[in-house]
């Protein structure tokens, strides 16, 4: 958090280094990562929203993993079975188990799958907040509550114009993972940020996809130290970044604030439309087959690693 802040905003101090928009204010949500709670990262992306203008995110939960969330279902059965008798509710059936932690008896998760593959639509929201008990993997869906929080940032966040959520897309590209897997990286709301090597090639740890929106510098393989704040002493003085797109995504916010202060009027789309109309695309690898640009009808080039480009600012 440290580090992704000082390079966003860093202050020009003639000290260490200068963050991408020195001039702008920085704002934090301590959360625990070791043992991570959905729900306040969630309530965290609509945390002072009017005067929070940009949300920059240099964390994501794995695809196809499931987190416990204790906050989003009460204690009572939350499904309302209005297609089916009381016998086929999994509310008789799990009468007496803990919907609010998650953590529900055989007899009752037997129920919940059995009523949720054949009455799914009947009760989307419990069936997707309990789909871990029958879908192995649910490549990195939003819950519905998170959808709304990003649905009412961008709506209503900084007066109406819409907050700007900006997402990194992740490390795990020699794993085969894709952005599509991921959460948060792929709803329209967000900008999903990859990273290149300082030759402008691919980071060969940057996550790819379709979802890529826009890359900046993430760092090179000189430093594999995870940065930690200078109160750990792992340096002198200033604190050294590693690498990884958790440091090319405050890049891309800082360049949010400066076109923000440039014009404060400008929605979360506007942003997003200047950003990928100014970013550069007049870089290539030709030895890197999956990573060409192809060009839509519109005549806006894409990138499979590079999303609309590096930005440019």
């Amino acid at each position: 958090g440290t580090v992704c802040a000082s390079l966003a905003a860093g202050d020009a101090n003639s000290h260490c280094g200068v963050g991408a928009a020195p001039g702008a204010g920085i704002a934090s949500c301590v959360q625990s990562f070791s043992n991570c709670n959905p729900a306040a990262s969630e309530d965290s992306l609509t945390h002072n929203y009017n005067v929070n203008d940009i949300s920059s995110n240099s964390w994501g939960i794995d695809q196809c993993e499931y987190i416990e969330d204790g906050r989003r279902l009460s204690t009572d059965c939350p499904f309302e079975c209005p297609s089916v008798s009381s016998d086929d509710c999994p509310c008789d059936a799990c009468d007496g188990d803990d919907w609010a932690s998650g953590q529900l008896s055989s007899t009752c998760e037997d129920a919940v799958v059995d009523y949720c593959t054949s009455y799914f639509n009947d009760d989307v929201t419990p069936c997707l907040e309990l789909d871990h008990y029958f879908i192995r993997c649910g490549y990195g869906q939003i819950s519905s509550y998170a959808h709304n929080q990003l649905l009412e940032g961008t709506t209503n966040g900084r007066g109406g114009l819409g907050t700007v959520y900006v997402f990194s897309a992740g490390n795990e590209y020699d794993l085969g993972i894709d952005v599509n897997y991921k959460n948060y990286a792929k709803t329209r709301f967000t900008m999903c940020v990859g990273a290149v090597h300082a030759d402008l090639t691919h980071s060969d740890y940057s996550t790819s996809g379709a979802p890529v929106f826009i890359t900046a510098p993430g760092g090179d393989g000189g430093n594999m130290a995870v940065a930690r704040p200078l109160a750990n002493g792992y340096t002198d003085d200033c604190a050294d970044a590693g690498q990884g797109t958790s440091f090319s995504t405050p890049l891309v916010s800082g360049v949010v604030a400066l076109v923000l202060e440039a014009n404060p009027n400008l929605t979360w789309r506007d942003v997003q439309g200047l950003l990928a109309a100014t970013a550069r695309t007049d870089f290539n690898d030709e030895n890197d087959e999956t990573g060409q640009w192809t060009t839509n009808q519109a005549g806006v080039k894409h990138s499979y690693k590079y999303g609309f480009g590096l930005v440019d600012a």
